[in-house]
């Protein structure tokens, strides 16, 4: 157990990267096309929650087990074969970051920003980030705390109340991954340009209610017909919902500062991320497995109405004039 609490605190160090890449997307675009980009990136993540779930089910269910023998004597587990298969991944795409990402921040627009770094949680909801950003970070943390949560015990649900295999319930992620795909690169990249964020996001608040709702009634009425719509709308939400708000927070904050900017945002998902499980797993074990997914539906509504103090950024940008 120590070993996989040590694991998980080296991915979470590790996971500045996500900042890293959405800040290469603000340096390398126009208000005009930010939106677009950042959909291509939440696109991206949809792929990799699509093949990560279904690999390693399937990696669990189809490949020789590991843990026997002089390798159990070394601590290898029944999912030791999955966890090599992400080590490989996660080594090539070391290397191509490595050989293939340049700079993407011109020297001229960079500006010193060190006396600025504080491990101070509440500078994340700081006025010095620009008007708008505190409020987004706010909203951006409670969506994710609310959704890792109702996430991370789904997995639980889903073996409690339905018998999932591990493969099955990989699937049922990887399905899930690919409608948030498919809403990012397929629905917020087109509608975005024409609509602006801001209703998309809100739309998204919107999905995530009926979403949680269902998911609260499997584990009452034990239906496997229920789990179906209640995935697919929180893979609906947050396909809108990611993709959004990341915008909005690159359009609010300094376009010198697009790195400061969007490590604030993330860090607050990640802060989010950190407590979610955690709050969740109280209510699930302490209360009833449908617990944190009542909570989700009730405490989605908080982000959506924090939504109205960005009235500033419902419109899209517009071109900016040419001649």
């Amino acid at each position: 157990f120590l070993l996989l609490i040590l694991s998980r605190l080296i991915t979470g160090v590790m996971s500045g990267n996500v900042a890293v890449a959405n800040a290469a997307v603000a340096d390398t675009t126009t208000p005009e096309t930010r939106a677009r980009s950042m959909a291509v990136v939440g696109m991206a993540f949809g792929l990799g929650f699509i093949l990560g779930p279904a690999i390693g089910g399937l990696a669990f269910t189809y490949l020789p087990r590991l843990d026997h023998g002089w390798l159990l004597e070394l601590g290898f587990n029944p999912f030791s074969a999955p966890a090599l298969i992400a080590l490989i991944l996660a080594f090539g795409n070391w290397w191509w970051a490595w050989a293939r990402f340049p700079e993407t921040l011109a020297p001229e627009r960079r500006t010193m920003a060190g006396n600025e770094r504080s491990a101070n949680p509440l500078r994340l909801f700081s006025s010095t980030l620009g008007r708008q950003v505190p409020t987004i970070n706010l909203i951006f943390l409670l969506h994710t705390l609310l959704f890792a949560g109702v996430e991370s015990m789904l997995v639980f649900l889903v073996a409690q109340s339905l018998n999932f295999t591990p493969a099955t319930t990989g699937l049922m992620l990887g399905g899930m991954g690919f409608i948030a795909a498919f809403m990012q690169g397929g629905v917020f990249r087109r509608l975005a340009p024409i609509h602006g964020s801001w209703p998309l996001v809100l739309a998204g608040f919107i999905a995530l209610v009926p979403g949680f709702a269902c998911l609260a009634l499997v584990e009452w009425t034990g239906s496997q017909w229920l789990l179906y719509p209640g995935v697919v709308f929180m893979a609906v939400g947050t396909g809108l919902i990611f993709p959004g708000l990341s915008t909005m927070a690159s359009l609010a904050g300094d376009p010198q500062r697009q790195g400061h900017v969007m490590g604030s945002f993330r860090s607050a998902g990640a802060f989010g991320r950190a407590l979610g499980p955690l709050l969740a797993a109280l209510v699930y074990f302490s209360w009833r497995p449908a617990g944190p997914f009542v909570v989700g539906a009730i405490g989605v509504l908080l982000p959506a109405v924090l939504m109205f103090r960005l009235r500033a950024l419902r419109k899209k940008p517009r071109p900016a004039p040419t001649g």
